[in-house]
């Protein structure tokens, strides 16, 4: 499979934000390892406080894309999940 260089988390609980002229639901870009590892491990020191489009979550939808906003495949033999840890707060700025 290709490896993109960067991968873009997607979720349908964030309020859209501009990118490049678009409004698009982008949580986080991220880069990926240049080694050929089968994992990619992504902690971020800075936590990004991101505007939520209802306060009242019944369900959570997240995807992962590739530079060219294509959904990235994993290999159907590769049983690791996808781990995210969200942080809620009710500040506001």
């Amino acid at each position: 499979f290709f490896q993109p260089s960067y991968i873009m988390l997607y979720s349908d609980i964030i309020q859209p934000i501009t990118v490049s002229g678009v409004y698009m639901n982008i949580m986080k870009i991220f880069p990926t390892s240049p080694l050929k590892i089968p994992y990619v491990i992504k902690e971020f020191k800075k936590v990004d406080y991101l505007s939520l489009n209802n306060y009242e979550i019944k369900e959570m939808s997240f995807q992962l894309r590739n530079h060219a906003g294509e959904l990235i495949s994993f290999d159907k033999d590769n049983h690791n999940p996808v781990i995210l840890n969200l942080h809620f707060t009710n500040y506001s700025n």
